[in-house]
C-alpha cells in the first residue's frame, strides 16, 4: 500500500487536484481554466429581506463583472416591475434609478455596495490572491477589498464563508456576515449555488434564490 500510494504522488497533478483546497474548489465549481475565463455572471431570482420587521420579497437581476462593475435591479413581488429600483455600481463610484430619476449614491453607500457584490465575485475563485485555510477551507484576498474565508464540503463544493464588510452607515461597525450555500444551477460549465443565505450578527439578512444563471466569458 506505501508503495502504491507513493506511485499516485509522482502521476503529475493526479493527488495534488484532490488534496489541494483550492484546485479541488475551482474543480468542483467547474476547473481553473473556466473559472478565468468568466468576464461577468448574471442571474435572475427572488429574494427575501429581513432588515427589519417584516419580511419583504423581491424580484431580482444582477449582472456582476468581477471587481469592476455591477448592476442590480430589484422590485418588491407584491408590486411589480413598475417598482423597480436599480443600482449601479462602477469602480469610482456608484448610483441608483428609482422611478426614472438617478441619484448618485454617497461614498460611504458607493463603498457598501461595492464590497457586497465583492463577495459574489470571490465565488468565482479567480483574479484574487487564493490560499489553502486548513484542508476544508479557501481564503480569498484582492486589494482594495475585505478578505473572504470559504468553508468547502469533501468535494469541494463551496458551502458558506465569513466575510466582514464596509457598513452603508460611516458611523457604523463594519458588518460580520456568514453566508450559507446550498443547492446547484449549472451555465456553460459554471456550477454555482441556487440559494445564498446572509446572516449578519446572527440574524439572517438576505435568502437568494437563483432561478437562472448566465455567464459570460472572455
Amino acid at each position: 500500500m506505501i508503495g502504491g500510494a507513493a506511485a499516485l504522488a509522482t502521476m503529475p497533478g493526479a493527488v495534488f487536484a484532490a488534496a489541494d483546497p483550492v484546485e479541488r474548489a475551482m474543480a468542483a465549481m467547474g476547473g481553473r481554466a473556466l473559472l478565468q475565463s468568466v468576464r461577468a455572471i448574471s442571474w435572475t431570482g427572488t429574494a427575501k429581506i429581513l432588515d427589519g420587521k417584516t419580511p419583504q420579497d423581491f424580484g431580482v437581476e444582477t449582472r456582476i463583472e468581477p471587481f469592476s462593475r455591477a448592476r442590480s435591479q430589484t422590485w418588491p413581488l407584491s408590486e411589480g416591475r413598475a417598482a423597480m429600483r436599480t443600482v449601479m455600481i462602477e469602480r469610482d463610484g456608484g448610483f441608483e434609478v428609482v422611478n426614472g430619476a438617478q441619484t448618485p449614491l454617497p461614498p460611504e453607500r458607493a463603498r457598501y455596495e461595492r464590497e457586497q457584490f465583492a463577495a459574489y465575485a470571490y465565488m468565482l475563485l479567480a483574479g484574487t490572491n487564493l490560499t489553502a485555510n486548513g484542508r476544508t477551507g479557501v481564503e480569498g484576498q484582492r486589494a482594495g477589498y475585505p478578505p473572504i474565508r470559504f468553508r468547502l464540503a469533501p468535494d469541494g463544493r463551496l458551502t458558506g464563508a465569513e466575510y466582514s464588510a464596509a457598513p452603508s452607515d460611516p458611523a457604523g461597525k463594519p458588518l460580520a456576515e456568514h453566508f450559507a450555500f446550498s443547492g446547484s444551477i449549472t451555465a456553460t460549465g459554471l456550477k454555482w449555488p441556487r440559494k445564498i443565505m446572509i446572516t449578519r450578527d446572527n440574524r439572517l439578512y438576505l435568502s437568494l434564490t437563483i432561478d437562472d444563471l448566465g455567464i459570460e466569458t472572455r
